[in-house]
């Protein structure tokens, strides 16, 4: 069987999300050898996170033939014919996003929904973006044979949200890179901690820097410890709320030496970033999934969180839950890991452990028993 992947993300994104998609394809690539996977995208001129990739011979990236961009390509008949060119039955999404033109009846249509932030956090888009990714998601949705989403959590929330029959959905859970298991050299992480200019030790805030991700009171947080040594690590996108509010605050209460932000981070620097932290921090609220708290844990990092979130739904005492979301808690939570070796290594092994159930061939196996359903 011949599967092909919307390539987005799987070829420029650098970040866990780029990860997810190649993880999961090299998953498939390994556990199904017999079929055929291409990945749909222009060529990007950086590779070298795709090489691990590309190594299989099943594993093909395809630039399309029609289309003169690939925003045309994807969202016009070009992606049709492709399709029909290279006999593939199954067509994945996995980036959220379907073709406008759907007219090839020999293709099968799956689509990923990893986030709902155009519903939750609509204050992070400009109007028009929320009028384009809405009606984006919802043709997706309704054009799709099925859709995957990354956890029980998130099935109920798209079927809720979104209107959709949850029989139509089916859970993949994430897979996470073997490289964040293993140990990285000391040479490495003083390497990485001068060229970023990262302070000696501190906790770690991924994800882009919209209001949803609450930096403001991670920085706030930050103010309050007994431990005033530890820094904070913001890694991830700027924003206007980011340069608006985030930053003024930081100079204003003169933290700059302590809260550093690191604006560009590739996917081979994560595992690098993860174990240098003392714990990592997951504040958002509304989220289908964390990917920064699996891969955290795999690095064997304590992860910390709100109350309430999937975080804590699905992982249970494998992380610290915080009492409340206020500025205060998330300081009392951070200096118990400080104060408690114990503390530290306790949430260690259990995050380690918890981590250990997402493995390759188990999101390989879930995503083939969703393709089964539609390969007819």
């Amino acid at each position: 069987m011949n599967i092909g992947f919307d390539g987005k993300w799987v070829v420029f994104n650098h970040t866990s999300r780029g990860n997810l998609c190649r993880n999961l394809i090299s998953a498939m690539a390994s556990e199904f050898p017999h079929n055929k996977y291409f990945i749909y995208s222009k060529i990007s001129a950086e590779n070298r996170h795709l090489t691990p990739l590309l190594v299989s011979p099943n594993v093909m990236l395809k630039e399309p033939r029609h289309g003169m961009s690939i925003s045309l390509w994807r969202w016009g008949n070009g992606w049709s014919k492709d399709m029909r060119r290279h006999r593939t039955r199954i067509y994945h999404g996995l980036c959220g996003l379907l073709p406008l033109s759907t007219g090839n009846s020999h293709t099968r249509l799956v689509v990923s929904v990893n986030d709902l932030h155009v519903l939750y956090h609509p204050q992070s888009f400009t109007r028009w973006q929320r009028f384009k990714n809405r009606l984006a998601l919802r043709h997706s949705l309704k054009k799709a044979d099925r859709i995957v989403v990354p956890s029980t959590w998130a099935l109920q929330e798209v079927a809720s949200k979104m209107g959709v029959d949850a029989s139509r959905i089916d859970v993949v859970p994430p897979c996470i890179d073997s490289n964040f298991s293993v140990k990285v050299h000391d040479e490495a992480k003083h390497t990485l901690s001068t060229q970023m200019g990262l302070p000696r030790r501190f906790v770690l805030l991924m994800g882009p820097l919209e209001e949803y991700k609450c930096a403001l009171d991670m920085v706030r947080a930050i103010r309050r410890l007994k431990d005033q040594d530890m820094g904070l690590v913001l890694a991830g996108k700027s924003s206007r709320y980011y340069r608006k509010v985030v930053r003024p605050y930081i100079e204003r209460h003169q933290l700059t030496e302590r809260v550093v932000h690191v604006k560009h981070l590739h996917s081979v620097d994560l595992p690098i970033i993860y174990q240098l932290a003392t714990a990592v921090l997951c504040p958002a609220r509304q989220e289908l999934y964390s990917l920064s708290m699996l891969e955290a844990m795999s690095c064997g990092i304590p992860v910390v969180a709100n109350p309430g979130t999937v975080i804590t739904a699905e992982a249970a005492d494998a992380v610290l839950a915080t009492r409340d979301d206020s500025p205060e808690s998330w300081a009392n939570a951070i200096d118990q890991i400080i104060a408690s070796p114990q503390l530290h290594d306790t949430l260690s092994e259990r995050g380690l452990l918890y981590a250990s159930q997402f493995t390759p061939s188990r999101s390989a196996q879930a995503l083939m028993a969703c393709y089964d359903k539609i390969s007819d």
